[in-house]
């Protein structure tokens, strides 16, 4: 499985081991074929110059909202559950149900009760780990990113490798 990383989202633990290497090189083709081009397009909706300006103010919506446009046409909520099922193969969760910890994993039969009990009331916390496992399996892209982000990140509250290199992204 190679490196296992932890982190704390809300109330809940992740463990996020990362993909075997074939299975790593399948999903980072799909997320290139089909993910990539709606990120291309968000990202062209940003103005640096502006952001630098004025912060989130600065950021243009029509571009954003292609971008994200995009990525709901090409999957929908079933498609969308299909990829997280793959995405969060390797994820564990410690939570606390009834007083007690209780260690859950997103693997096969435990997708669901995982997802019930992870995210329930916090259904945006299923993007930070969304983040996070894409983070513990690609550090090469984030690191890129951080470094191609700048003072565009400083403005949007990214670290940069500058800034901190022991910091996730997220």
């Amino acid at each position: 499985m190679g490196k296992i990383q932890d982190k704390t989202i809300g109330d809940v633990k992740y463990t996020v081991a990362r993909f075997p290497g074939g299975e790593a090189i399948k999903i980072q083709a799909y997320l290139m074929r089909n993910i990539l081009p709606a990120i291309t397009k968000m990202l062209g909706g940003i103005d640096i110059r502006a952001v630098e300006r004025a912060g989130l103010a600065g950021l243009s919506l029509s571009g954003l909202s292609d971008g994200v446009a995009q990525i709901c046409q090409l999957l929908d909520e079933d498609e969308f559950i299909k990829l997280l099922r793959r995405l969060f193969a390797n994820v564990q969760a410690t939570v606390t149900l009834e007083g007690k910890p209780r260690l859950l994993t997103f693997a096969g039969d435990g997708f669901d009760v995982a997802m019930d009990a992870c995210f329930e009331g916090n259904t945006s916390n299923v993007y930070l780990l969304l983040l996070f496992v894409l983070e513990v399996n690609y550090p090469d892209f984030f690191t890129k990113a951080k470094g191609l982000l700048g003072s565009i990140g400083k403005k949007l509250g990214t670290p940069t490798q500058a800034e901190d290199a022991g910091t996730s992204l997220i």
